[in-house]
């Protein structure tokens, strides 16, 4: 009878693999005629993987870690074993999607006051500091309005890869509640991620001063001033005060 190694597959409940992380990928043979006898080579499209001697139990199992998120389009070849003693064959393809690398937001601001500039700042974390380090862009926004975008820039600190941020939103946000989206777009080895979020902008409160009676000599122009607590939005400049006769 033809031996016919089945497709490589994840063990069953292993789930997706990720990025950096080492997965067992079995290849059967059936029959189990070829037993203990030869080799079976694994590959991903046309990149030879590896391979792995056949057991007693007539499957062979190649631990690799992939180095890139994607769908991987994985074969098995059997080589017949020493001196072709079985036909080789080849299995039929699987397609495998390997997961990116996992990373979260630490946010360290959410509201600004009215007038003053909003900055989201915050940092992008992962809890692995193996190489490599992610790359990819930070980006926020408000709707379909981009606000600020900035490359992530991370370094390694107790454990940790960890990017800090700064971004930019607006000068002109009116008082109230902002729905924000913080996006990174991944890399090769880093999935995307996003987060929704809502950003306070909180009202300034208009105080004024009462002026004491002032005495002054008769004929004399006397200045009287009562400045406001809530000076005019950012880059205007201030009304002229006006002089009491």
């Amino acid at each position: 009878p033809g031996v016919r190694p089945g497709p490589a597959a994840v063990p069953v409940g292993a789930g997706a693999p990720v990025v950096g992380s080492p997965v067992a990928r079995p290849a059967a043979l059936s029959p189990a005629g070829p037993a203990g006898r030869g080799q079976v080579l694994s590959y991903d499209g046309t990149h030879r993987l590896g391979s792995a001697n056949v057991s007693s139990d007539a499957t062979a199992t190649l631990t690799t870690t992939f180095t890139a998120r994607g769908v991987r389009t994985l074969t098995a070849v059997y080589d017949g074993g020493f001196g072709l003693f079985f036909p080789p064959i080849t299995s039929l393809p699987l397609d495998l999607t390997v997961d990116g690398r996992p990373l979260l937001f630490i946010l360290h601001s959410s509201g600004s006051q009215y007038g003053d500039a909003a900055v989201l700042r915050g940092s992008l974390a992962s809890f692995d500091a193996t190489a490599p380090r992610f790359g990819g862009t930070l980006l926020v926004s408000e709707g379909n309005h981009l606000l600020d975008a900035i490359a992530a820039d991370p370094v390694v600190s107790g454990g940790l890869t960890i990017a800090q941020f700064a971004l930019r939103l607006s000068d002109e946000f009116e008082p109230g509640m902002h729905t924000l989206v913080l996006a990174y777009n991944g890399d090769a080895a880093f999935a995307p991620l996003s987060q929704t979020l809502s950003w306070t902008v909180r009202p300034r409160t208009t105080t004024t001063t009462r002026i004491a009676p002032t005495f002054a000599v008769a004929g004399q122009h006397v200045l009287l001033q009562a400045p406001l607590k809530d000076p005019p939005r950012r880059n205007h400049p201030d009304p002229p005060r006006p002089l009491a006769a």
